[in-house]
């Protein structure tokens, strides 16, 4: 029963018993904790995260909500033990700021780094997994302790300077930041897009960037909001652009609670990845 029990395989009967003779070449260390090798000073945050900077990048970007970050990292419980790490799989995280795509003690953290730092952070429960943990992964209440290095900041929020503008009979303002060479878009055409959403302060509450996946509808069926349905009139296939959305044309007097307040200006900056 713990090999392959009652099922067969090639080579192998059922209820087989097995024998292996095993060689251990080589055992290597797991990663441990970062230990300054000089006494830093411990950073508290209001929400209560504590962090140690180990390098900082003062000349380089900080990131904001709606950027793509890459982080690499490894995480430990306050005894020592990893639980986790990127660096061990050769593979920094991907992320977008802003998205709830990662404890909310990291959302916090990233947005006080430049990028090329590294920081030690501890994550009391609240900002990580709280009352109830993480599978079978993290246990309830648990305090996490995370060595950081943020890798890369993409930014991806479009600048409109010099932007070509046209405006919707419904008032949704098209801003045409790179024109591309494909077909024009229409009603009734099938569009894939990749988009990001943001309220006027700045917050991110959508992108297509989550998954990874563009986002495809038929234009001018009222299956998307109506500023889309008109303001997407004005792009053709490869055309990234800017739409900003008055609420009339959006989510309306009542948005969309949480997501979307009342009466909300919206902003997406999308891009026509195909016309059908």
């Amino acid at each position: 029963e713990l090999a392959y029990g009652a099922n067969a395989r090639p080579g192998i009967p059922p209820n087989s018993v097995l024998i292996f003779e095993v060689e251990l070449l080589d055992i290597t260390p797991g990663l441990k904790p970062w230990v300054p090798a000089k006494k830093h000073d411990t950073i508290t945050t209001p929400s209560g995260l504590k962090y140690i900077i180990f390098a900082q990048n003062k000349d380089s970007v900080m990131p904001v909500k709606g950027d793509d970050i890459k982080m690499h990292y490894s995480g430990f419980f306050l005894n020592g033990k990893m639980f986790d790490s990127s660096v061990e799989r050769a593979q920094p995280l991907p992320f977008v700021l802003g998205l709830k795509m990662v404890i909310p003690g990291w959302e916090e953290m990233v947005a006080l780094m430049h990028k090329g730092d590294r920081i030690k952070v501890i994550v009391p429960p609240a900002l990580a997994y709280g009352e109830k943990g993480f599978q079978k992964l993290i246990p309830p209440n648990a305090t996490l302790m995370f060595d950081m290095e943020l890798v890369e900041v993409g930014k991806v929020k479009y600048d409109i300077t010099g932007a070509e503008k046209h405006t919707s009979v419904g008032g949704t303002e098209a801003c045409i930041v790179k024109q591309g060479a494909g077909a024009s878009c229409g009603n009734g055409k099938k569009i894939c897009v990749h988009y990001s959403g943001y309220l006027e302060n700045g917050d991110i509450f959508d992108s297509s960037r989550r998954g990874n996946k563009p986002y495809c509808f038929t234009l001018g069926t009222g299956s998307v909001i109506p500023g889309w349905d008109e303001g997407l009139l004005f792009a053709k296939q490869g055309d990234k652009l800017r739409l900003v959305i008055p609420y009339q044309q959006a989510y309306g007097e009542n948005g969309r609670p949480p997501i979307i307040p009342p009466k909300a200006t919206l902003i997406f900056d999308i891009e026509v990845m195909s016309v059908q």
